[in-house]
Parts: C-alpha cells; sequence; structure tokens
C-alpha cells in the first residue's frame, strides 16, 4: 500500500455518532431519513424512539439536517437554525446556550455568556419561551412577522435525560416547565418552531409525568426501524468507496452474519468496521480489505473489550485510577437497573477524581482520541474545564466487561451511601438510633475503601456532611462501649486471676489435709489393728486364764471328793 493510501481518513466514526459533516458517509439508512421528514413535516413535535444502539442520533445529525439544509422540506425553505443539545443536569441553561449558538447562521462563533443568560431568562418566564426568543432573536427586528423568520429546530438528544434530572432535584416541577415549553413554541402558529426529540424506547412509559406529552408523542413519534441485511450492507461498502478502497464480498457476508441480535448491532458493527480499517491501514497491505484483518482485532463480539483493555493497559497505575474514577462518574445504573451514561463537565470530574484537570484532561484525551472515540467529545473539540464529558455511545457499557464492572461497584458504593444518608435523616429526626452490627461494620469499609468526598456524593444526596457525621457518632457509640468493654474486660481478668490464685491456694490447701486426713487415718488404722491384735491376745489370755481356773477349780472339787471319804471311813472309826 501506498503512504498516499495509509493517509486515508477513516470513514468510520465507530462508537460515536455520524456528525453533519459525515452525511456523504452516512449509507443504508435514505428510506429511515425520508419518512422522519415526512413524519416532521406534518407533526412539529416529532420524537425518534428505538432502543439504545439503532443509531437514533446519526439519523437525525448526518440524514435529517443535511435534507433540511438542502430544502427537503418544501414546505419550510431551506434556512434553518438548528439547536441540538443534550437536557443533561440542566435542561433549561443548555437549551438556552443552544438556542444563543444558533442565533446566527455562522456556529462557529463563540457563544456569549450575557446572551445565554437572557435567552434563559426568556426562557424560563412563560411556557412561551421558545415563541418569545423565535420573536426577539430571530425575526427581522422583533417584527413578529414570522413569514420572514428562519425555521428553528430544536433538537434534543437523549431526551430521558430529563428524568434522571427530575430524580436528582426529587421533584418534576422544573421538568415539566421544560416540556411546556417545548410543547406550547411546537404547537405555536406564530412562528416556524419545530421539536424533535430522540429518546430510548425503554423510558416511553415514564413520559405519563408530564402532562400532554404522551399524547403529542403519540400524534408525532417514529420508531426507528433495524436495519435490514441490504441495508447493512450499504452501509459497510458506501463509505469504503467513498475513499476509494475496496472490501472482500467474504468479509461484507461475515460481518452481516456476525451481527448480535441485539440492538448494539449497528454500534458493534460501525465499532469493528472502524477498527478494522485502522489495521488494515495500519499494516500497509495493498488490495482489499480481509477477512484476516477483521480477526486480527477480536471479530465483532471482543473487538470493543479488546481495544477497552488496550488502551486501560496503556496507562500507567496513577492513570488507570483516574480512568476508572471518570468511568464510574459517568455512567449511571437506574433504580431499575438500567446502564445509562451520565455526561458531566470536566470541571466537575475534578471535583470528584483526585486529580488535577490537567491529568484528567490527558487520560481522556487518550480515550477519544482518533480511532478509538470512547469517550465525547470527539478528538477535533478542544477540551476545556466548561466540556462536557461523555461515553460515546451506551453499548459500551454493556460489552466491555471492564467498564460494567466499574458500574456495578458505584452502584453498590452509591447504594451504602443513600441507605447510610436516610439513616442519618432518620436518626436527626429522632425516628431510629445510631448504627449496630453488622452495618456499621459494613459502612466503615465502604468509607475506607471509596474515600468519599462532598461533590461525589451530592451526585445522589446532598446531606453529605450529616451523613458522615451521623457515622463518626456511631463509630463513637461504639468505641465507647469498646473501652468499657475492655474495662470490664480487664476488671474481670483480674477479678479471674485473684480467683484462679485463691481457688489453687485452697485447692492445695484442701490437698494437704486430705493427705494429713489420709495419714491420720492409716495410723488409726494400723492402731486399731494393733489394738485389735492386743485385744484377741488379751482375750486369749483371759481364756487362758479361765481354764486354768477351770482346771484348778476341777482340781480342788477332786480333792475335796477323795477327801470326803476319808473323814467318814475315820469318824467309824
Amino acid at each position: 500500500m501506498s503512504s498516499q493510501h495509509r493517509s486515508m481518513p477513516n470513514p468510520f466514526p465507530g462508537l460515536r455518532p455520524f456528525e453533519l459533516e459525515e452525511s456523504h458517509l452516512f449509507f443504508g439508512r435514505d428510506a429511515q431519513v425520508a419518512h422522519l421528514l415526512q413524519k416532521l413535516s406534518s407533526n412539529r413535535f416529532t420524537a425518534v424512539l428505538g432502543a439504545s444502539g439503532t443509531g437514533k442520533s446519526s439519523l437525525i445529525r448526518a440524514g435529517v439536517l443535511p435534507r433540511l439544509y438542502s430544502g427537503f422540506l418544501s414546505k419550510t425553505g431551506a434556512d434553518w437554525r438548528v439547536a441540538i443539545f443534550r437536557p443533561g443536569s440542566s435542561p433549561f441553561r443548555n437549551l438556552a446556550v443552544a438556542l444563543n449558538q444558533c442565533r446566527d447562521s455562522d456556529s462557529s462563533q463563540s457563544p456569549n455568556t450575557d446572551d445565554a443568560a437572557e435567552t434563559l431568562a426568556i426562557l424560563k418566564r412563560s411556557s412561551l419561551g421558545l415563541v418569545n426568543f423565535a420573536r426577539y432573536s430571530l425575526a427581522d427586528n422583533g417584527n413578529n412577522n414570522s413569514s420572514t423568520t428562519p425555521n428553528l429546530l430544536v433538537v434534543v438528544d437523549q431526551f430521558e435525560e430529563i428524568f434522571r434530572f427530575a430524580a436528582i432535584v426529587e421533584s418534576d416541577d422544573e421538568v415539566a416547565d421544560f416540556v411546556k415549553v417545548l410543547l406550547e413554541g411546537a404547537r405555536n402558529p406564530a412562528f416556524p418552531i419545530y421539536v424533535l426529540i430522540n429518546m430510548r424506547s425503554d423510558f416511553l412509559g415514564d413520559c405519563d409525568r408530564f402532562f400532554e406529552l404522551p399524547e403529542t408523542i403519540n400524534q408525532g413519534q417514529y420508531l426507528v426501524p433495524r436495519m435490514t441485511r441490504d441495508q447493512c450492507r450499504e452501509a459497510i461498502e458506501g463509505p469504503i468507496s467513498m475513499q476509494a478502497a475496496g472490501i472482500s464480498r467474504s468479509l461484507v457476508n461475515r460481518l452481516l452474519n456476525d451481527r448480535p441480535e441485539s440492538s448494539d448491532q449497528l454500534s458493534l458493527l460501525q465499532h469493528a468496521l472502524s477498527r478494522t480499517w485502522d489495521r488494515w491501514d495500519a499494516n500497509g497491505e495493498s488490495g482489499e480489505i480481509g477477512i484476516h484483518d477483521y480477526e486480527r482485532i477480536g471479530g465483532m463480539s471482543d473487538a470493543l473489550a479488546q481495544q477497552g483493555d488496550e488502551i486501560f493497559f496503556e496507562l500507567t497505575p496513577e492513570q488507570q485510577l483516574i480512568a476508572e474514577q471518570i468511568f464510574k462518574r459517568i455512567t449511571e445504573t437506574g433504580s431499575d437497573n438500567r446502564l445509562t451514561r451520565r455526561p458531566d463537565t470536566l470541571r466537575q470530574i475534578s471535583e470528584v477524581v483526585q486529580a488535577s484537570e490537567v491529568e484528567i484532561r490527558r487520560v481522556i484525551d487518550i480515550f477519544r482520541r482518533e480511532g478509538t472515540s470512547f469517550l465525547m467529545p470527539p478528538p477535533f473539540v478542544e477540551v476545556t474545564s466548561d466540556s462536557v464529558i461523555d461515553i460515546s455511545h451506551e453499548s459500551l457499557i454493556r460489552n466491555w466487561p471492564r467498564l460494567r464492572q466499574w458500574a456495578d461497584e458505584e452502584n453498590q458504593s452509591a447504594r451504602v451511601y443513600l441507605r447510610l444518608a436516610e439513616n442519618a435523616q432518620l436518626y436527626s429526626r429522632r425516628e431510629v438510633s445510631l448504627l449496630h452490627e453488622p452495618e456499621l461494620t459494613m459502612a466503615i469499609r465502604w468509607r475506607e475503601e471509596t474515600r468519599p468526598r462532598k461533590a461525589w456524593a451530592d451526585r445522589y444526596r446532598s446531606n453529605f456532611e450529616d451523613t458522615m457525621l451521623f457515622l463518626e457518632k456511631s463509630v463513637a457509640v461504639i468505641k465507647k462501649k469498646a473501652r468499657r468493654r475492655n474495662r470490664l474486660t480487664a476488671l474481670a481478668v483480674v477479678v479471674l486471676s485473684f480467683l484462679t490464685i485463691t481457688a489453687a491456694f485452697f485447692g492445695w490447701d484442701a490437698r494437704r489435709q486430705r493427705a494429713l486426713a489420709e495419714t491420720q487415718s492409716k495410723v488409726a488404722a494400723a492402731a486399731h489393728k494393733e489394738a485389735m491384735e492386743q485385744r484377741a491376745i488379751a482375750d486369749a489370755a483371759r481364756k487362758e486364764a479361765m481354764m486354768q481356773m477351770q482346771l484348778a477349780d476341777d482340781a480342788r472339787q477332786e480333792a475335796l471328793q477323795r477327801r470326803s471319804p476319808a473323814s467318814s471311813q475315820s469318824q467309824r472309826r
């Protein structure tokens, strides 16, 4: 491949949406663009609905806008002012900035802060805010003549962000006013104001919270269909042909067959094509882009995760920690476990991430460089303190395991904090007591591992100081109880030691007394035995004496008997 060939720009945007300037590379969706223009022509408030990954933003930016500027909407002409914005954390302010930027057709001019503040005041004054903006800012000299007023198209990208904003401020009031301004602007006949929103279809039910929004969406909704196989083939081959390059038929068929059944198929296809082009171009090979180029990037199923990990391991350990904190800050898990983007400014991110804006910007630039496009804004836009940093597409969250793990960890950390914050508020009202085990141990471990900061906590709940004080009080009470328990334990040890010593002494004395008693018992037994023996001897002697006495008595009797006859004879003589 020649050096000239290698220098050709990549015709595929990857994960980020196509921009207006890339409309010549936007293929395969002509029918969808025509249907959406027809819908917008008959409904000045049109909602573009579809699952995440169906290309809603690209359809508007690279499909609808170029045709509007070319006059395809015949009844309106080609004079358009387009305000594109995302509601983010300040719907009215972001709308005001976008309107201020589109005031002149040369949108390259730097926005005027004072004008944006004035526009914000106009928008918030009443539900006719958009109409009044058109009257004072777009009409010639404010003459209320709609025939001389350019068409105003307000594009609300990622409209579902209004529901997150309502949850953050814990009120629907400001969002309801914002919706009224959009509805009244689109329905007012005095000025040609059009509103085009794009929203994930799984948030459609949330629209019921705002008066007249469901009815208006029903009248002018466009559900983005899934691209057919032939349309996807055109989306693959068209941009490559615009660069005078070629792709093998076998790879085209492989790409079409590898498309997942999920709604992420379009974003994953674009990412795989972008990566395959870069690999083919970097190798300097001549000829068509082939299957071997595609397989080197991991195929459609693994290309995104493989690139994400490659970039992550390019970073230093310090930068890896910064990257983790950045991605945790700009992702969110809803109460229904829906994973979504949560864009934030560089200044606000730096308040959460423990690093300077310069260090954070270096990491952001790596993840948004040409050929990566994991983060927005695109690489050709300078990042300032007020720049909104965002994930280029939600499919990145779903298909990069490392990011999904970070999102899960952030969600778990947020849950712990919210439970603590709720208990702290209840404790202030004396409805609950301080924390006990095992909740306290879990809370302490969470604090040590995450080291939460107020800027981080305010994203979820604003009573951070009270919550941390509640945790400190709980720890203090437990420590006080522990000290008291330690003192009692020490006293118990002393008492136990005394009792042990006393028991040992008495045990020794008892053994001594028992030994003495045994000795005395043995002596007594011996004496008893000896006494018995002496008694036996005495008894034998007594018996012997008795026998001797008996013998003596018998002898005496016998002597008397012998003497008695002799006396008788003597007397007879």
